[in-house]
């Protein structure tokens, strides 16, 4: 498993991944834009040709906010997920910001439970940020 930086060729595929797996999945307009904007970075995991995985996040002024993490429904449970995050963190590190925030479904216990694991705790929440579904909103602190 090796996690990749995604590039403006891989829009069409994280567009399809975005919109088997997430409820409000950006556009490929969108996501084209972000691949090419440098506050963004976007992860990826490739397994026989086959996109697994992506995760993108925005780095502001000492501040990263996860956009949007997907993993295809054949590769869950099987670490892609935590390998995505964990380069997430690593790229806010490098970056030099202060923390790491996202929102997930409160309903989505196995991502609440890998952003735990990798030391997120909740501080809030976001309610009918998922259409009528609360979002819990996550932070980890450097």
């Amino acid at each position: 498993m090796r996690v990749q930086f995604a590039t403006a060729d891989d829009t069409a595929r994280i567009a399809a991944l975005e919109r088997e797996c997430i409820d409000c999945a950006w556009s490929e307009q969108n996501i084209r834009y972000a691949l090419g904007e440098s506050r963004y970075r976007f992860f990826k995991i490739e397994e026989g040709g086959e996109l697994a995985g992506y995760a993108g996040v925005e780095i502001v002024e000492g501040d990263a906010n996860v956009q949007n993490v997907a993993v295809a429904p054949r590769f869950r449970r099987q670490g892609y997920g935590r390998a995505l995050m964990e380069a997430v963190i690593a790229a806010a590190r490098a970056s030099g910001a202060e923390r790491v925030m996202l929102e997930v479904d409160e309903g989505n216990a196995a991502a609440i439970g890998l952003y735990r694991g990798l030391g997120f705790s909740a501080i809030g929440e976001r309610k009918r940020y998922y259409g009528e579904r609360t979002a819990l909103v996550m932070q980890l602190t450097f």
